[in-house]
């Protein structure tokens, strides 16, 4: 998320925009070549006044994280 959660139990968050390297690099460090079993992705862009350019970034943005897990999941693993 670009702004801090609160603190689950269990969990790592990262404050980080997933469509950068930097974020990729943090969550493969932090999985230390493991696999997650579980992705959770919250990211919603800001949004204006233009609706169809909301909806484009907000696509982007599930693409980004379904790649990611995609990538990173254990065989089960849950998105």
């Amino acid at each position: 998320d670009l702004l801090p959660i609160k603190p689950i139990k269990g969990c790592v968050a990262f404050q980080a925009d997933i469509t950068t390297e930097h974020c990729k690099r943090l969550i493969k460090k932090e999985l230390r070549g493991n696999r997650a079993d579980l992705v959770l992705c919250d990211g919603a862009p800001n949004v204006g006044a233009d609706y169809t350019k909301d909806a484009f970034v907000q696509s982007e943005l599930v693409v980004h994280a379904l790649r990611f897990a995609t990538n990173h999941l254990v065989k089960g693993g849950n998105f």
